[in-house]
């Protein structure tokens, strides 16, 4: 049985699979580590057209990236045949994502918090990740997640104002909670999209309490958001990525025509014609 407990350990174990199972462990882990991008402070919600839109910016790339990843990675279970030339394609449009996730991110969101700013940076790196586990053995979408899921706890603890020992405990078992499951996830034969938590191996709650700050943010625009929310909702809850539909998606991101910011709503509208 393989096993997982650091970034040394998720480096070699990279080193002895296959892109099929480096990408399957790589992606699901990122997808963990989602959430940590709603650390902003509130003031980068705001309505203020000036202000910093963390949805368009981050948000979006993000979304799309591990959509794209996780797709890309899951085993096909509807009959559509992954050719060289499909996944080509959704690795250049992983590859576009994750760079525009990664240049839009603005350290000021964090709000002078280092934590929040280590954790959200983190998160994109896990993405990239997935990237690098497509075309090399990496396991750096592992550690990042890590990383990226450890910090975002500490800094709801801090938050909460619980004492500097709970926060180090909590912050201990939230890594050690990423590791086993990226743990499990290598050692899955099936690799058949299980839900990314479960009960035997449950989500830091301060990670579930992020996603549903980031769930009622989206969900202030359900018409241009309402898909991604339902999507992360179901991936949470163990549904099969949709390779078909997302490789339509990434077929159709063409120059300015999927443009972070500014291109939510014009992304929902496109997304609603591809999936209805």
């Amino acid at each position: 049985m393989d096993k997982i407990f650091d970034a040394r350990g998720a480096k070699d174990w990279a080193k002895a699979q296959p892109v099929e199972s480096r990408s399957y462990v790589a992606s699901r882990a990122a997808l963990r580590a989602f959430p940590a991008i709603f650390l902003c402070r509130d003031a980068a919600y705001a309505n203020d057209p000036d202000a910093f839109n963390m949805r368009e910016v981050i948000a979006l790339p993000t979304l799309f990236g591990l959509a794209l990843s996780s797709a890309a990675a899951a085993r096909d279970t509807q009959g559509a045949v992954k050719t060289g030339q499909e996944l080509d394609i959704v690795s250049a449009a992983l590859e576009h994502w994750s760079g525009e996730a990664a240049s839009g991110f603005d350290p000021a969101t964090a709000d002078g918090d280092r934590a929040a700013e280590r954790a959200m940076s983190a998160t994109l790196d896990a993405v990239t990740g997935i990237l690098e586990s497509f075309r090399r053995a990496s396991g750096s979408a592992i550690s990042n997640s890590a990383l990226a899921i450890s910090k975002a706890v500490a800094v709801q603890a801090e938050r909460a104002e619980c004492a500097p020992d709970e926060i180090e405990t909590h912050t201990e078992a939230a890594t050690s909670a990423v590791y086993a499951a990226a743990t499990r996830d290598a050692n899955d034969p099936k690799q058949d999209w299980p839900p990314l938590w479960s009960s035997d191996l449950e989500a830091p709650p301060e990670l579930l309490d992020l996603w549903e700050v980031g769930k009622a943010h989206l969900g202030k625009e359900p018409e241009t958001w309402g898909f991604w929310v339902d999507w992360y909702e179901g991936l949470l809850n163990g549904q099969q990525p949709l390779w078909p539909v997302t490789l339509r998606i990434a077929t159709g991101i063409e120059s300015g025509e999927w443009a972070p910011v500014g291109g939510a709503a014009l992304a929902a509208r496109r997304i609603a014609r591809i999936t209805g």
